[in-house]
């Protein structure tokens, strides 16, 4: 996610979801981790909106993990599926360039709609 956006109330929302899991890892924006927050600053959000979001978004526990890289990131994804026996959803979010990274790594194809 790129560091002027505003981390702590896109991470309120997305905690409204109560993932069990968030990985939090940096990718370069138009080839530059320059405008990138950095995975620890968004971890610091995700548990600010924890503390300071709604009563309904601090109600669980997630297991929050840094990353050094989308590659690994990816494959932490994959390992903590292995813990809920293959199933779940693996979100990735913060930009389209991480989008597009992250379907490259995962040779998955754009669709049309």
């Amino acid at each position: 996610m790129a560091a002027d956006k505003q981390h702590r109330e896109v991470c309120e929302a997305l905690r409204a979801c109560r993932p069990s899991v968030v990985i939090f890892t940096s990718v370069p924006i138009a080839g530059s981790h320059q405008r990138s927050a950095p995975p620890g600053t968004l971890a610091a959000h995700w548990q600010a909106a924890a503390i300071l979001g709604s009563s309904s978004s601090r109600r669980f526990r997630c297991r929050e993990l840094i990353q050094a890289n989308l590659g690994a990131a990816l494959e932490k994804a994959r390992h903590e599926l292995g813990a809920f026996g293959g199933k779940g959803v693996v979100v990735v979010t913060g930009s389209l360039h991480a989008v597009a990274a992250a379907m490259k790594q995962l040779n998955i194809a754009p669709r049309s709609i």
